[in-house]
């Protein structure tokens, strides 16, 4: 059995089949780091192109039942087109489309396509609801890397912690699962959000997709970019050990753990401790990775964490990220002055440009 590693398909996805030129990227980024200028473009883009959810998550401040009471908010498909567009000019090697939940747009398929056509690798985050209608004509516009956020299998637990009916989601995979078997370039990873609620139900989890050949890909609970449910963050330390412990082993046995080594021995840590980064490693987000929001900001990244370095109504992308003001920010961010992560989107590329798998 294939042991599936975030690190590799970062590596495939940012630097092509088997990674090639990736150790003279990283080597390059690190010189960026050491001298505090930058030359080259992030390389990876992430964009929320909706605030809008149709899902009613707990711990997230896009649930529906809060976005209600705030406007709803996208990026006109002409600016994405144009944002995406100076994107793909500067270099990016892979952006990825979420929100809210981006599938609420009819549109998608057109913003996947004019990234693949560019040679660029679109990623699409999605809560899996409305998926089984849109995984094929996603897939014929060029879509191979499908991430569904599901947090637990049992369809009570979901129903209390997303608002919503599994069942969908749970087809929208099965959908997406035919196409990996007719095309081996697709990918699907599911992310469940580990809280203190559902943590105990990970090995589980891990079992039954291991033998649907679907890797999971966890993310821990975060206060300060969800919705601030302090109940969901109370781990007890020695059932987080246990569990990481065990997604370890399982991950050594060859079950489809996507999550680096690295990344998984880190939780305990974080979600306990409050320890923010791994000894040794600095933050990448700024270096590696930008994030645009709905309303046009540039952010270092999703977790927002040091607020906007400017807006795209005001400069091109371009002029934002080798300017001033990011690299100020860059400084900051040496020194982690925020709240901390240990998200998916850079964590896992910290650990890779870091230099451990």
């Amino acid at each position: 059995m294939t042991i599936y590693d975030s690190v590799n398909d970062i590596k495939e996805m940012l630097f092509g089949e088997k990674g090639t030129g990736f150790d003279e990227v990283r080597s390059a980024i690190r010189k960026e780091i050491e001298a505090e200028k930058v030359s080259m473009p992030p390389q990876y883009m992430m964009m929320k192109i909706t605030n809008y959810c149709n899902s009613d998550c707990v711990y997230c401040n896009h649930a529906k039942s809060r976005i209600q009471n705030e406007v709803k908010q996208e990026i006109s498909l002409e600016r994405l087109q144009s944002i995406i567009g100076e994107a793909i000019q500067m270099g990016v090697k892979a952006i990825s489309i979420s929100g809210g939940e981006p599938l609420v747009r009819k549109d998608v398929e057109t913003i996947v396509r004019q990234i693949a056509d560019s040679n660029v690798v679109p990623v699409l985050l999605t809560n899996g609801c409305l998926l089984k209608e849109r995984a094929e004509s996603l897939y014929e516009s060029g879509l191979r890397y499908f991430i569904i956020s599901l947090d637990s299998l049992d369809a009570e637990d979901y129903l209390a912690q997303r608002g919503v009916d599994i069942g969908p989601v749970l087809e929208g995979i099965e959908t997406v699962r035919g196409l990996m078997q007719k095309d081996e370039t697709v990918k699907l990873h599911i992310t469940p959000v580990i809280t203190a609620k559902n943590i105990g139900q990970m090995p589980e989890m891990v079992r039954y997709y291991s033998k649907k050949g679907v890797s999971l890909q966890f993310s821990p609970y975060h206060r300060f970019v969800f919705n601030m449910r302090d109940e969901l963050a109370e781990f007890d330390a020695r059932e987080v050990e246990t569990v990481m412990d065990q997604l370890l082993q399982m991950k050594k046995e060859g079950y489809l753990i996507a999550n680096s080594i690295t990344f998984l021995r880190h939780f305990k840590a974080f979600m306990c401790e409050n320890k923010i980064l791994p000894d040794g490693y600095r933050c990448l987000a700024g270096y590696s990775t930008v994030y645009v929001d709905t309303y046009e900001n540039v952010l270092p990244c999703w977790s927002g964490g040091f607020g906007p370095v400017d807006n795209l109504q005001n400069h091109t992308l371009s002029d934002i990220w080798y300017g001033e003001k990011y690299m100020e920010l860059r400084k900051k961010m040496e020194k982690c002055q925020c709240a901390g992560c240990w998200l998916l989107c850079t964590g896992e590329l910290t650990v890779l440009i870091n230099g451990e798998e």
